[in-house]
């Protein structure tokens, strides 16, 4: 299979999993590619386990014309970004960099934008899957509230089943701040790509113990009532690449909180499940197809850890 060029995988931070899952992808194509990380600090642990390290300026400092520069000279035609902050910068360049042979596996800035508003992201929703709301608490009732900022990692700081006036109070915390009804219930990631021609393949898993918003322990499942729903919430949108919907799984049904649309902390599980994203995006990029028979598999569980890399300098 003849995929070459190299890949840019932008803010790499710490994100090992997810460059061991990209490696795992290009073994699997014997591919000749080599992986280039980039971030804007060198205190990092992510540079340790790329074939390269770019300290890539800051990107409202950086022209896309000598993002390409960059590009050209290290032979990249593939740039996976993996921080909501740059979603948008990237989408806003992503046709411009396509017309130079460099294909960016980030969706529409339109959705983009849509994603980073919670607020937009309710009132966009055309399938009533979304949890509802608003931006004053005033306009709506509930037996307990939920506050976030509207832009944003919503689950970094977040006030969770308040009163009314616990959660007004929170509120003043917030630069722009916007008001949930509180729900219960299990916490359910769905890792989903989707292709050039729209194709959807997905995957759920419950977020069974999860620390600074992101899943220590998931475990996979099968529910294709989940997954019809939020193919039919993710169909109202140009979104193309890996997202991930986080939503409240109850009595009342599927209620959608966000979508991240990029690879998640906890995605891998998904990778190892038979969702191979960059797998798919590698194909896709080089004018191949997408397998036609995905397999997927519900029974593993994955716990993250931390661990140690021990090298000689």
């Amino acid at each position: 299979m003849n995929i070459k060029g190299n890949i840019l995988v932008s803010s790499i931070s710490d994100k090992i999993p997810l460059i061991k899952d990209l490696r795992k992808s290009i073994e699997s194509l014997k591919a000749d590619v080599k992986i280039i990380g980039a971030d804007a600090s060198t205190n990092i642990t992510g540079k340790y386990f790329v074939d390269q390290f770019w300290n890539m300026p800051s990107l409202n400092q950086l022209n896309v014309v000598d993002l390409l520069e960059y590009c050209n000279n290290n032979d990249i035609v593939y740039i996976i970004p993996t921080r909501d902050g740059e979603l948008s910068y990237f989408a806003e360049h992503k046709s411009f960099l396509l017309e130079h042979g460099i294909h960016v596996m980030v969706s529409d800035p339109n959705v983009i934008e849509i994603c980073n508003n919670k607020f937009l992201f309710y009132e966009k929703d055309a399938t009533g899957l979304c949890i509802p709301t608003y931006d004053d608490i005033e306009n709506f009732s509930a037996s307990s509230y939920v506050v976030k900022e509207n832009s944003g990692a919503g689950s970094l700081d977040i006030g969770v089943n308040l009163s009314k006036s616990k959660a007004i109070e929170k509120s003043q915390t917030f630069n722009s701040p916007i008001f949930q009804p509180y729900m219960s219930g299990s916490e359910v990631s769905v890792d989903l790509y989707i292709s050039l021609t729209n194709e959807i393949y997905c995957l759920t898993r419950y977020r069974s113990y999860v620390k600074n918003g992101e899943s220590v322990i998931t475990s996979a499942f099968h529910n294709k009532n989940i997954e019809n729903k939020v193919m039919q919430f993710v169909r109202q949108f140009c979104f193309y690449g890996h997202i991930v919907i986080q939503l409240i799984l109850n009595e009342q049904g599927v209620h959608i909180i966000e979508c991240n649309p990029r690879f998640g902390g906890a995605s891998s599980l998904s990778i190892a499940c038979g969702l191979d994203s960059f797998t798919w995006f590698l194909l896709e990029s080089n004018g191949l197809s997408i397998p036609q028979n995905v397999n997927l598999e519900y029974s593993l569980t994955q716990v993250r850890y931390a661990d140690n890399y021990i090298f000689k300098r």
